[in-house]
């Protein structure tokens, strides 16, 4: 479970590690997957059923068992389209707290932080996938071609959009924290200023009785 996305070969065979991210009830949280690069054939392993391997299954995407690469990359589409998936996902929570600030509640600081577990989640798992990636794309473990070659390209240049979108949204959410922190402080202020002016006014007439 604690595998991290890279790419490496061990008896004539490439593995490559990548992890893919789940939203269940209660949290947002990566798993990883592997992709065995075989002489003659290729294995995918994972701990439960990723989402997208239906799509092969069914006929949804078109992919020929012999062309490895294709095939590899295909996968690898998938795991990216995920992250846009959540990413976008966490954007939009995010971007409704930020526009209502002044009411943000407990519930959404909880929910807030929860984000931000998942996006540094998400960072771990895309920094080193994009050098598993450009391993890839050198061509010296497994032979590609040039199309292949755009198509790692892009992939590289998705997963680090990701990332860059993932450090905007972990600052976006800092700042928020930061906002509800200030607010929640000029709150407890003004309550504090309010007894203490109330204690004044009931210690007077408690003076006055204590006198006499």
């Amino acid at each position: 479970p604690y595998e991290a996305p890279r790419f490496e070969t061990d008896g004539g065979a490439t593995y490559v590690f990548v992890r893919y991210p789940v939203n269940d009830k209660r949290e947002r949280t990566t798993v990883p997957f592997l992709i065995v690069i075989a002489s003659r054939s290729i294995l995918a392993i994972a701990q439960e059923d990723p989402p997208f391997m239906d799509k092969f299954m069914n006929g949804s995407v078109q992919f020929d068992a012999n062309q490895r690469v294709d095939l590899v990359l295909k996968l690898l589409t998938e795991v990216n389209q995920l992250y846009t998936h959540g990413i976008t996902e966490i954007q939009r929570a995010v971007n409704r707290k930020k526009q209502s600030i002044n009411r943000i509640s407990e519930q959404d600081i909880v929910e807030l932080t929860t984000s931000e577990m998942a996006l540094n989640d998400y960072m771990d798992a895309l920094v080193p996938q994009t050098s598993a990636l450009m391993k890839l794309m050198t061509g010296r473990i497994i032979e590609i071609d040039a199309t292949a070659k755009e198509l790692i390209e892009d992939l590289i240049l998705s997963v680090n959009q990701h990332s860059e979108l993932t450090r905007s949204l972990l600052k976006t959410a800092a700042d928020i924290r930061s906002a509800y922190t200030a607010i929640s402080t000029q709150r407890l202020n003004v309550v504090i200023k309010r007894l203490s002016a109330l204690t004044v006014l009931v210690t007077i007439p408690n003076v006055i009785t204590g006198f006499y």
